[in-house]
Parts: C-alpha cells; sequence; structure tokens
C-alpha cells in the first residue's frame, strides 16, 4: 500500500480531539474496563501543541506504564514524522515523556505521524498482564493526529492515543 493511500486510510480511521495539553503530572491513564481478552491497550498520547511566534512548533509524546503491564515496556526506538521530515528518539523504556520543537507544522499541515516500535526487526511482541493473560501486539505501531473535520490543517493542541493493537 502506497504511503499516501496509507495515510488517507488511517487519517479516516483515527479518532484526534482537540484537548488542553497536560502537564506530566496529571493522569494519563483512562479507566481500564475489561471484559473478555484484551483488545488493545493505551501506552500514550501524541501531542501537536501548536507553533510559536518563531514558527517553531512543538510536539510531545507521553508515554505511560500502563496499570496492566508489571514490567516497563521496552520501546526500541520512536520515530515522528511531519512532512518531509522525521525524527528518532532512540530506545527506552516505559513511562517517558518526549519533547520536540520543529519542523515547523505552521502552515498546511494535514497530518502527523508516530511510530512507535517495540521490536528491532518490527516482529510481534508479547507481554504478561498483571491478570496473567497473554497480550501480543504489533512490533510496530503508527499513531496518526490528523486534520479535524472542516479543517484545513491541524489545529494547536490535538492529540491522539499511543495504542497497542492485539495481534489474534
Amino acid at each position: 500500500m502506497k504511503k499516501s493511500a496509507l495515510m488517507l486510510l488511517l487519517s479516516l480511521t483515527a479518532y484526534a480531539q482537540v484537548y488542553k495539553m497536560p502537564t506530566e503530572k496529571q493522569e494519563l491513564q483512562p479507566k481500564l474496563v475489561t471484559s473478555g481478552p484484551t483488545k488493545s491497550i493505551i501506552i500514550g498520547r501524541w501531542f501537536y501543541g501548536g507553533t510559536d511566534s518563531n514558527g517553531n512548533s512543538i510536539y510531545k509524546a507521553f508515554y505511560i506504564q500502563p496499570r496492566n503491564i508489571a514490567t516497563p515496556i521496552n520501546i526500541n526506538n520512536t520515530t515522528f514524522f511531519v512532512k518531509d521530515s522525521q525524527i528518532s528518539t532512540g530506545a527506552f523504556q516505559t513511562p517517558l515523556t518526549w519533547v520536540t520543537f520543529s519542523p515547523s507544522c505552521a502552515t498546511a499541515c494535514i497530518a502527523i505521524e508516530l511510530q512507535t516500535q517495540l521490536s528491532p526487526d518490527n516482529s510481534p511482541v508479547t507481554f504478561t498482564l498483571t491478570d496473567g493473560e497473554q497480550f501480543t501486539t504489533y512490533g510496530i505501531v503508527t499513531t496518526v493526529i490528523p486534520t479535524l473535520p472542516g479543517n484545513r490543517e491541524l489545529v494547536a493542541n490535538q492529540f491522539n492515543w499511543i495504542v497497542l493493537p492485539a495481534v489474534r
């Protein structure tokens, strides 16, 4: 699938919101409601904070330690894509807050992407949940913040959840 077609598909299916950016101390974990096998696990939020007067845009990725995973999540790499640029973090463990400035999204940004790579070879990864369930997710997941309906480009303080979907 071509990247533009994939972006369109992800943009149409992704859920983005306008929300006041939280501070690092604010609670980022949604309430856990489970019945049956776990279908996905939220591991953070990906924010577009807007553009300052110097033309620098701010982006934040808040990676949390989910309550239902007992050990820290090892993340091999995280890469942020905007327009023709990309920035990577390298390896880390949850929890972590990553803040970066630029490349600018001041004009004509219709979507930004964040790829979270859990395994070096992109193979599926399995976690043991606190209730003993085995949860397997993809080795790489992409989070997209698309433009909101009725807008031509991103607006400040949009975010989307960083979600690990189950491999079934």
